[in-house]
């Protein structure tokens, strides 16, 4: 009878041996089909910064601009706080996330060293006993045209910014603007000269020969 118990007890533990070794990867299975926890991280984008727009026209940069979505603004860079139009040049700018500042001068003007600073505007050079094409050069950035006539009344040159050529050494006699005046707003220059050995003439429009 004692046998027979002990073998019953047997089979008892054998059977609870072998539940327990067939539920191990099922177990495993059912663990890993429990729902996991997910995080969603939702990102708010900022507007980018545009790239720099100096040396741009007003016109342009306001194009630029809009595309972004910031608001912005454009000032007088120099000290006289005119109001910009749409092709003055960009000098200063200051950006944020949200706006951009510009600060802007006229066509031609060069900046000032400081945004509300006095514009630098060049002086005329003394170019009288210098050849036309060395005045043409060195006037190129500061004046609108640089234009040569001759110096004398019955003798007939006249050139642009010394776009022919012809009148390259001549030398200039006579200049309208002054030496060491500003030259504001990129003036037209006029130069008076006269063929390369020749002498200038005491008064602008003199005649040639024995009658200047």
């Amino acid at each position: 009878m004692k046998a027979c118990f002990g073998l019953l007890v047997l089979a008892v533990v054998l059977l609870l041996l072998l539940l327990l070794g067939s539920c191990g990867e099922g177990c495993e299975d059912q663990q890993a089909a429990a729902p996991r926890a997910t995080v969603t991280s939702t990102v708010t984008a900022t507007p980018s910064p545009i790239g720099s727009q100096i040396g741009e026209t007003v016109d342009d940069v306001l194009k630029r601009v809009k595309q972004t979505g910031l608001s912005v603004g454009v000032h007088d860079a120099s000290e006289q706080d005119a109001k910009p139009s749409g092709n003055w040049m960009v000098c200063f700018e200051k950006v944020t996330l949200s706006k951009v500042a510009f600060a802007a001068v006229p066509p031609g003007a060069p900046c000032p060293s400081k945004d509300g600073k006095r514009i630098p505007w060049p002086k005329m050079p003394d170019v009288k006993g210098i050849t036309y094409g060395e005045a043409a050069q060195m006037l190129a950035n500061a004046a609108g045209r640089v234009v040569l006539s001759a110096a004398y009344q019955d003798e007939d040159a006249h050139d642009q910014d010394n776009e022919s050529g012809d009148y390259a050494d001549w030398k200039i006699c006579f200049q309208d603007i002054k030496a060491g005046r500003t030259l504001d707003s990129e003036p037209e220059i006029n130069l008076h000269g006269v063929q390369k050995g020749d002498a200038c003439p005491r008064t602008l429009g003199a005649l040639q020969g024995p009658h200047q």
